[in-house]
């Protein structure tokens, strides 16, 4: 069973990535890891997903110390988790998974779009950082996931000249 695709740029090419899963806490158990992931070309609609044997402990249907979730949790607990994972192959080829991360103002929960983060967790090793964005490694496509585009879009579609514009006058608000 595997994952949703995720497009990057991988060597020049543009693919999507899809990451195999496990189905149960059995099937975890037996195996302890992934045998890889499926990579298919983003730009030719005959192209086949291609299989890359890349032994992956570290996945998001991993479970206890293996859980990619828990283990980049463990790195960035001062820290809100947004969206899911992103499955990103590195250019040696290493699978890591990427998590952005961000500051709520006070109790409020509203995310402060000034001090984003990226978790990079290496699936293989289990090596976990946290990075400023400014310093996540180019090889990491994504830094942001989409689910904070999409959040950001939003905020500054409504918010962008303040929050009694958004009620009042309405001025360039944009939903």
């Amino acid at each position: 069973q595997h994952h949703s695709f995720h497009r990057q740029c991988l060597y020049g090419e543009y693919v999507y990535i899809s990451g195999l899963e496990y189905r149960s806490f059995w099937k975890w158990n037996k195996y302890k890891s992934v045998p890889g992931y499926f990579k298919v070309s983003a730009t030719d609609i005959n192209a086949q997903p291609e299989f890359v044997e890349k032994e992956m402990k570290y996945v998001p249907s991993s479970y206890l110390w293996q859980d990619a979730e828990r283990k980049i949790y463990a790195k960035s607990f001062n820290f809100t988790r947004t969206g899911a994972v992103n499955l990103e192959i590195g250019d040696d080829g290493t699978p890591y998974y990427v998590q952005s991360l961000y500051k709520e103002y006070g109790l409020s929960g509203k995310k402060r779009y000034d001090e984003f983060k990226t978790a990079v967790l290496n699936s293989e090793t289990g090596e976990t950082k946290v990075y400023d964005l400014k310093d996540v490694p180019s090889e990491i496509d994504a830094p942001l996931t989409s689910a904070v585009a999409s959040s950001m879009n939003r905020y500054y579609g409504k918010y962008g000249k303040g929050w009694l514009n958004s009620l009042f006058s309405k001025d360039d608000v944009k939903i």
